[in-house]
C-alpha cells in the first residue's frame, strides 16, 4: 500500500468517528507483524478486526529470474498472509484476494506476450 493510501484510509476512519492504528509491515517478517499488532492493542486496548491483504505483481524479467519471482510471490501472497493471520490470532480476520482475479498481464510469468 502506498503511504498516501494508508494516510487516506486513516483519514476516512477518523472522519467516521472511529479510531485506527494503521501501519505497514513486511508480511514475510513475523517480528514486524507482531510489533504492529502489539502497537494497536497497546493503543486501543484490544484487536477487533484484522485485514490480511498482501500481494505483489512479479515481473518475468530474464528466464533465470522467473523462479525467484515466483518464490517472492509465494512468500508474500501465501506464506505472508498466513503469518499475518497467525500473528494477529486474537480477533476476526479477513483475507482479500487479488483484484487481478486470475487475469494474465504482460508482466505475468505465464504471459504469452
Amino acid at each position: 500500500m502506498a503511504p498516501e493510501d494508508l494516510d487516506e484510509t486513516t483519514r476516512l476512519v477518523e472522519k467516521a468517528g472511529r479510531r485506527i492504528v494503521a501501519g505497514q509491515a513486511d508480511v514475510r517478517d513475523g517480528d514486524q507483524l507482531t510489533t504492529l499488532i502489539d502497537r494497536g492493542v497497546d493503543e486501543l486496548g484490544r484487536l477487533d478486526f484484522f485485514l490480511a491483504n498482501a500481494g505483489i505483481m512479479p515481473s518475468i524479467g530474464e528466464p533465470s529470474q522467473q523462479l525467484s519471482a515466483f518464490r517472492d510471490a509465494i512468500d508474500v501472497m501465501l506464506t505472508g498472509v498466513y503469518q499475518t493471520i497467525e500473528a494477529q490470532g486474537r480477533s476476526s480476520a479477513l483475507t482479500a484476494a487479488s483484484v487481478l482475479n486470475g487475469r494474465i498481464w504482460p508482466t505475468s510469468p505465464n504471459s504469452l506476450g
